[in-house]
């Protein structure tokens, strides 16, 4: 049964200092979430490993591995393979958003981000989500239980006709 999971702790890929320092203030000292801020994506698939976060919020342009070759390595890691992803870029145009939302991600922030809807702006994300798996669940569950229905409805069928039979063949 899936159930929906908190927003804890965040790993923040992003090279640039300046903007690693204002993400990790603002999404650690003033919202309260467990940041690990990493300036390759080379040092995050190792940090990855012991912090398995709740999101990865991932820069598109890094020297070395960049935010799309980061995305796929973090699929291939059975910690990370289906944590949720949101890139950070300033590289917002329609169809590179297309490309980002075709990897799997949760969505795109674009730089510069506005620091005051930051936190809400990834909680959003989050939120939407939580509720798209829990719905694609019930969706899961209620096939199966469609077909375990359709697989017991032969017997089901054959005890209510041994039921009228007899019934029948007792004067009902």
């Amino acid at each position: 049964m899936v159930t929906e999971r908190s927003l804890r702790r965040i790993l923040l890929v992003e090279d640039d200092p300046d903007i690693q320092e204002v993400t990790t203030v603002l999404l650690s000292h003033i919202e309260d979430f467990e940041v690990r801020a990493c300036g390759t994506a080379a040092e995050a698939l190792q940090i990855a490993q012991d912090f398995d976060p709740d999101l990865i919020l991932l820069d598109v342009m890094m020297p070395g591995l960049d935010g799309q070759g980061a995305f796929a390595a973090f699929r291939q890691m059975p910690v990370t393979a289906v944590t949720p992803v949101i890139f950070m870029t300033a590289r917002v145009q329609p169809r590179e958003i297309l490309e980002y939302r075709h990897l799997g991600s949760l969505g795109v922030i674009p730089k510069p981000f506005d620091p005051n809807t930051l936190a809400e702006t990834i909680r959003g994300m989050w939120d939407r989500h939580q509720k798209a798996r829990l719905n694609e669940a019930r969706r899961e569950d209620l096939a199966a239980l469609r077909l375990q229905y359709a697989a017991e409805l032969p017997e089901r069928l054959r005890a209510i006709e041994v039921a009228c039979g007899s019934l029948r063949d007792n004067g009902w």
